[in-house]
């Protein structure tokens, strides 16, 4: 249940493909208001996660799927970033799993500009734990 009905947070990646991480990601960012997942394109997973496991529109049924996803919106990520999501869509927060680490985030910047509230950490470092697991696996079995 949502905590903050009329606040919205918002979250950022590939979700290629879900695991147990973004599933306690998503979990944990419901204490802070609505859930609005910034899907980055096919192209920034190839360049980022070294492949495509599925395409957009299948990441973004999935997490549509998943209890506490409110929406699930595109952003033009050919910077690297998330920056032109934030600014068009406005969260009330910007969130972040695993061991991100404040100073690699780019979005960061614009979100203080802005004056979007930011969070870090949200789900535990496991995170980070699985998405290498999972990508790890895959590229030995089929890329």
């Amino acid at each position: 249940m949502t905590a903050h009905p009329d606040r919205t947070i918002a979250l950022s990646g590939g979700f290629d493909i879900i695991h147990p991480g973004h599933v306690r990601l998503v979990k944990a960012a419901q204490h802070f208001g609505r859930v609005l997942i910034i899907l980055n394109s096919d192209d920034w997973v190839r360049r980022n996660k070294g492949g495509l496991i599925m395409p957009w529109n299948d990441r973004r049924e999935v997490l549509l799927s998943l209890e506490g996803v409110h929406r699930v919106e595109p952003v033009e990520d050919g910077d690297g970033t998330v920056c032109e999501a934030i600014e068009r869509l406005r969260p009330h927060i910007f969130g972040n799993g695993g061991l991100t680490s404040k100073r690699r985030t780019p979005e960061r910047k614009l979100c203080h500009q802005l004056g979007i509230a930011c969070v870090w950490g949200l789900g535990g470092g496991e995170f980070d734990q699985y998405s290498n697991q999972v990508l790890g696996a895959l590229r030995k079995e089929t890329w």
